[in-house]
């Protein structure tokens, strides 16, 4: 027998009612503003994204710099932390900067460029800048670049302005040009170079085929960087003789597309564990103290606001190239202290999990890469072109086993082998 239907209560038909009625303000408010209709709806942080300012994207060619607005190929929301919106932002502030630049070679010119991006997408910059300098021998190239990576361009270019977006911009009048570095995700595979942001920079926006004998990076450290990391090791070692000490730097957690690249804490506390079993001192580089495994016992971390870093108080790039030249050994993944210890000579793991050191890394002889089975996946582009190039010109291991097990394996066999 069939039961009788209840009528709904009074809460659960007001709460129905408040619900059709919020329905109601959603389509009137997506007629009134079709951007927010059309933004996904994961997360109030999705949200947030959507409510910002549509971002004003360069056209591939040239077009009136009158206005911002002039320049746009299309109006799209991006998350603030992308590249392609911190291009944006510059091309807001400056509209000629997406000028196309003179090929000019033989006259002599001065460049500014903007580049607003992170420690490792500056350490690529150095790559960039050796083909300039090396190419563009007339040209007078400066850098505006963020606070800490203004020393990774010391002898590659003729001055650094410390800049971030949201800060008053520099002055570009005083330049024959002033244009964004084009900084955008690869998404081919050559034959002849890497496949990373740089080479295709080079490419598309300043018409050079990259040479693959500047397709590295440099970094040079003053003497006070030096003394610094020597000041440093001398307090947690005992002493310093400016050679590589029983240290092994980790660095595991980065700021970008951190589901892409981050080990989780349990990996990382068992390579911990495995450097202290072999003798030597676990160093994390963490500025933030984000790692939970800072507490530790004989764990050490040069924190933000250490006399290492000098005047800035965190991070500076040459400052960590010292520090890890002073090391027996790094291990990183695909962030800014890892792409530094390429520009020095000490041995280096670098550890790939969704994306590929053929276009986020160029060669070193003291990198090896460690990367998944099927890391041929991973490729854009032409794959076999990609995996040619990389089992040529990469030094690297494949995990045959998760990297929770892995890792420490083979830690442990480089560590009894240096």
């Amino acid at each position: 027998m069939r039961r009788p239907q209840r009528e709904p209560s009074l809460a659960r038909r007001a709460g129905n009612v408040i619900k059709a009625v919020g329905g109601v303000l959603r389509h009137v408010a997506a007629g009134r503003d079709r951007r927010l209709a059309a933004a996904p709806r994961k997360s109030p942080r999705d949200w947030r994204f959507a409510k910002r300012a549509s971002i004003c994207l360069p056209t591939a060619g040239p077009a009136d710099t009158s206005t911002a607005a002039a320049n746009c190929a299309s109006r799209r929301v991006l998350p603030r932390g992308t590249a392609r919106y911190r291009f944006g932002r510059v091309t807001r502030l400056f509209p000629k900067a997406v000028m196309p630049l003179s090929k000019e070679t033989s006259t002599q010119r001065s460049l500014l460029l903007f580049f607003p991006h992170g420690l490792g997408d500056a350490v690529q910059l150095t790559v960039v800048l050796q083909h300039l300098q090396t190419l563009y021998t007339q040209w007078h190239v400066d850098v505006a670049t963020k606070p800490g990576t203004e020393s990774l361009y010391r002898g590659l270019c003729r001055a650094t302005v410390t800049w971030r977006l949201g800060d008053a911009p520099p002055n570009g009048s005083g330049y024959d040009q002033y244009a964004a570095v084009r900084w955008s995700e690869p998404d081919a595979s050559y034959a002849d170079s890497p496949s990373t942001k740089a080479e295709k920079s080079l490419r598309e926006q300043f018409g050079i085929i990259p040479r693959a004998s500047l397709c590295r990076y440099r970094i040079a450290p003053t003497d006070e960087h030096h003394g610094r990391a020597d000041d440093y090791v001398r307090r947690i070692v005992g002493s310093s003789d400016g050679g590589r000490q029983p240290i092994v730097a980790l660095h595991y957690q980065g700021n970008s597309a951190r589901a892409r690249k981050n080990l989780d804490e349990q990996t990382a506390r068992r390579l911990v564990e495995t450097i202290r079993g072999e003798g030597y001192l676990p160093m994390i580089l963490d500025w933030d103290r984000r790692s939970r495994l800072l507490d530790l016992p004989g764990v050490v971390n040069p924190g933000a606001g250490h006399r290492l870093w000098g005047p800035r108080g965190t991070g500076d790039a040459a400052a960590i190239a010292a520090l890890i030249e002073r090391c027996a050994m790094m291990i990183g993944i695909d962030s800014g202290p890892a792409h530094i210890a390429a520009a020095t000579n000490t041995p280096t793991l670098v550890v790939w999990r969704r994306h590929h050191p053929v276009h986020y890394y160029c060669p070193s002889n003291n990198v090896t890469h460690v990367v998944r089975r099927d890391h041929r996946q991973l490729v854009r582009g032409d794959a076999d072109v990609g995996q040619a190039y990389f089992r040529e010109h990469y030094r690297h291991v494949t995990a045959d086993a998760h990297y929770r097990q892995f890792l420490p394996n083979m830690l442990q066999q480089w560590l009894r082998g240096l």
